[in-house]
């Protein structure tokens, strides 16, 4: 049985699909559907549902995908332990708080260019991700550089985190070293 799926890219991939997955492919612990720009908060949740299993998902750039997609994935995927949001553009904070309480394993998070996700999503994070020790947020203009610069001195120590500043730092080392 499948337990690992890539179809990264696939313009074509829509929730229809997504259904069929999920009802034969009930042992899938990895899938990336990066760029499945035709998906929708339906067929997250229809994978949800089918893949409790799931333990890293990429749903990076994804547009039609939300909270409620997400928060089905919280709900009902509780081994996940990497979740790849990028670019989701329709994402809350609403759904950040249920991803922080209900997904106990997860250590890795990308919420990269998640333009609507405020110091609230900061807040959950550091509140209820005692498990966490990676977390990207490029671009999440939303946020405020003050609270992103709190938010890193709380979580110093025990989460790496990468927003523009480190992205910026990373860049000029690469050029002089």
């Amino acid at each position: 049985s499948l337990e690992r799926l890539s179809v990264s890219g696939s313009a074509l991939y829509r929730d229809v699909q997504v259904l069929h997955l999920a009802s034969r492919c009930k042992k899938l612990t990895h899938l990336d559907l990066t760029w499945c720009e035709k998906l929708t908060d339906l067929g997250i949740g229809h994978l949800a549902k089918g893949c409790a299993q799931l333990q890293e998902l990429s749903l990076a750039y994804c547009e039609g995908v939300g909270t409620q997609g997400v928060v089905a994935i919280a709900e009902n995927c509780p081994a996940m332990h990497t979740l790849d949001l990028t670019g989701l553009i329709k994402l809350r904070d609403p759904a950040i708080l249920v991803v922080m309480r209900a997904l106990l394993q997860l250590s890795a998070l990308r919420i990269s260019l998640c333009e609507n996700l405020t110091r609230e999503s900061l807040a959950a994070i550091n509140d209820w991700g005692e498990g966490m020790t990676s977390l990207e947020m490029l671009g999440c203009s939303s946020m405020g550089r003050k609270h992103v610069v709190r938010f890193k001195e709380q979580v110093r120590g025990r989460m790496q985190v990468m927003d523009e500043k480190d992205d910026e730092i990373s860049a000029f080392d690469s050029l002089y070293h």
